[in-house]
């Protein structure tokens, strides 16, 4: 958990911009940068929910009966911390578009062929400035 706090210390989109400039510049590098960047919250999340739900009397039942750790951990501990995980999921998904729409403005997710809110304001702020200077 240090190593994720560690992470976390760094700025999103400051991490981001390093991954992708380390990777390389294309969509699947900038993917991956953000995956990394989103990640540590992912697993404080999951840890905290993990040791809140390991000291529940049904945990302490399923170990008393002989249930493996991992029968534990799929039956009970699993199920349970599934739903905080994918209400953060759905929360971080608008800053991972954020993110990618950042970097691809910066030049450094998705290129021309493809397809990005970040590409397209890139394109419109080049085309805007260059209508300007002709006046």
């Amino acid at each position: 958990m240090r190593i994720v706090d560690g992470i976390l210390a760094i700025p999103a989109i400051l991490l981001a911009l390093g991954i992708t400039a380390a990777l390389g510049v294309n969509l699947w590098n900038a993917m991956i940068a953000i995956g990394i960047v989103f990640t540590p919250q992912f697993a404080r999340l999951a840890r905290s929910q993990t040791l809140q739900i390991r000291s529940e009397a049904y945990v302490y039942a399923a170990k008393v009966s002989g249930a493996g750790a991992f029968w534990t951990m799929g039956r009970h501990i699993i199920p349970n911390i599934s739903p905080p995980i994918i209400v953060q999921s759905s929360f971080n998904m608008s800053f991972a578009i954020l993110v990618e729409a950042s970097l691809s403005f910066l030049g450094l997710g998705a290129q021309s062929p493809q397809i990005s809110w970040g590409g397209m304001i890139q394109q419109a702020y080049s085309l805007m400035y260059m209508n300007h200077g002709s006046s």
